[in-house]
């Protein structure tokens, strides 16, 4: 409640005290999710179609590639998802309706995963969350021929920064194997928890040196032209359907302030 009050008040502030220079600002703004339960199908649909007017939707690999080429000259919106529930599938359908894609980070252990007791316990331990369903090699499948792309995100979720080096890099390699022998070549990885004492600059080398293109966090910003800081890392906002619509202009808001103060990352 304290959380919620906090943000009603900064959000209005921002809202009635809208910037426009700063809502219009070139930036690349990424977006993700964990889920999309039924409650939440039409509160995503209205974030959706709310932001559809101030962003253009691009593609996870679009936005790598518009930050590399410093090819960033309007409001961009990229979106993914971590850990590849099940009902992330009426989170595409939902994207869809807007012409937008997701580039989906998995972890190959859950894919297919339906044993009710190992997928509770996988929950408790690794994701902090009550059971859900993950979703199959098929419609993995499905949502790759829809236009949507898949990533690594480990094979068990692990926090990296607690594996030996050469443990990450056996399960970086083994985990992009995997999927790619279902989805072929994939190019975009997601650390889990996402926080920047959950990785190392150590990691952050054997995950390019693996062939991957971009890094995903869990850390809040957004990527401006000439952004020196994101072509190592992307920042990347966590997003409830369910939050109201003015939290996020004061949490976009705040993104662009940071970044035009080009604040550095821990390792780069």
């Amino acid at each position: 409640m304290a959380r919620r009050g906090a943000l009603d008040f900064l959000g209005w502030k921002a809202r009635l005290s809208a910037n426009e220079e700063l809502k219009g600002q070139p930036r690349i703004q990424f977006i993700y999710i964990h889920h999309i339960f039924l409650d939440e199908i039409q509160p995503f649909r209205n974030l959706l179609g709310a932001w559809a007017e101030d962003f253009t939707f691009i593609s996870h690999s679009e936005a790598v590639r518009r930050m590399r080429e410093n090819e960033i000259d309007r409001p961009y919106m990229a979106f993914s998802s971590d850990d590849g529930f099940k009902n992330n599938l009426d989170a595409a359908r939902v994207l869809e309706e807007f012409g937008a894609t997701a580039c989906f980070f998995l972890n190959t252990r859950t894919i297919g995963l339906n044993d009710p007791q190992v997928m509770e316990r996988f929950c408790k331990e690794q994701l902090h969350f009550p059971p859900v369903d993950f979703m199959n090699w098929t419609e993995v499948d499905s949502l790759q021929k829809r236009g949507h792309e898949m990533g690594s995100h480990t094979s068990g979720h692990f926090n990296v920064a607690r594996l030996s080096l050469a443990a990450f890099e056996e399960d970086l390699h083994q985990t992009k194997a995997a999927i790619e022998a279902n989805t072929g070549p994939i190019q975009h990885f997601a650390f889990p928890y996402g926080r920047w004492n959950h990785f190392s600059e150590q990691a952050l080398q054997a995950t390019f040196d693996a062939g991957f293109e971009s890094v995903s966090t869990a850390e809040r910003g957004c990527h401006l032209p000439d952004d020196t800081t994101g072509n190592r890392m992307i920042f990347r906002d966590h997003v409830l359907a369910q939050w109201p619509l003015h939290h996020f202009d004061y949490f976009f808001e705040a993104n662009v302030r940071k970044a035009l103060k080009n604040e550095s990352q821990p390792y780069q």
